[in-house]
């Protein structure tokens, strides 16, 4: 949302710039009151919404979506599962967008380096390998320092409170800053 809220704030400023998000329909249609909130604020904002399923759309379909765009924010972070990076990057480049921000938020994965304890960091390396690997489109990544709140999310096994231990982020030399969505 923080991310929704500044990009239609600045679309103000530029005539015939537009906002969109995919949601699924049960996401819009949905009673549960965090979700009638969200969906609300995003239609005040001016937000397009565009209906379908992130988890179950094929590169080709997202690409087909992405191709109607010049600049692609991708949101969906790690709760859409490790795959979900590599899928929007592959369809970002086969859409040839003018300009790719893969969900990169957070440390900068370069610095913790591939086999650490966060499995889902390696998919993010991933992402970079195939972006650098290509000149086709221009891509940012935009490191923000790690989402306070991810600290204590227990699949990124962090801080681990159950069993009381805290894991280091790549090695106990590695310095990691840290943000909140707000603020990012």
């Amino acid at each position: 949302m923080p991310v929704l809220r500044n990009l239609a704030r600045r679309a103000k400023d530029h005539s015939g710039t537009t906002v969109n998000i995919p949601l699924r329909t049960a996401t819009v249609e949905s009673t549960d009151p965090v979700k009638q909130r969200d969906v609300s604020e995003i239609r005040e904002l001016e937000i397009e919404i565009l209906a379908g399923d992130i988890l179950a759309a094929t590169i080709s379909k997202f690409a087909a979506i992405f191709a109607r765009f010049d600049t692609v924010v991708g949101c969906a972070g790690f709760s859409a599962g490790r795959n979900m990076p590599m899928k929007f990057a592959k369809a970002a480049l086969d859409a040839n967008l003018k300009r790719y921000f893969p969900w990169q938020f957070g440390v900068d994965f370069d610095v913790i380096g591939r086999g650490s304890p966060q499995d889902p960091f390696d998919a993010q390396i991933d992402v970079r390998d195939l972006l650098r690997g290509q000149d086709k489109i221009d891509w940012v990544v935009i490191s923000t320092g790690m989402f306070t709140s991810f600290l204590f999310e227990p699949i990124f096994e962090v801080v681990d409170l159950e069993n009381n231990v805290v894991n280091a982020l790549g090695s106990l030399d590695t310095e990691v800053s840290l943000t909140t969505p707000a603020d990012a």
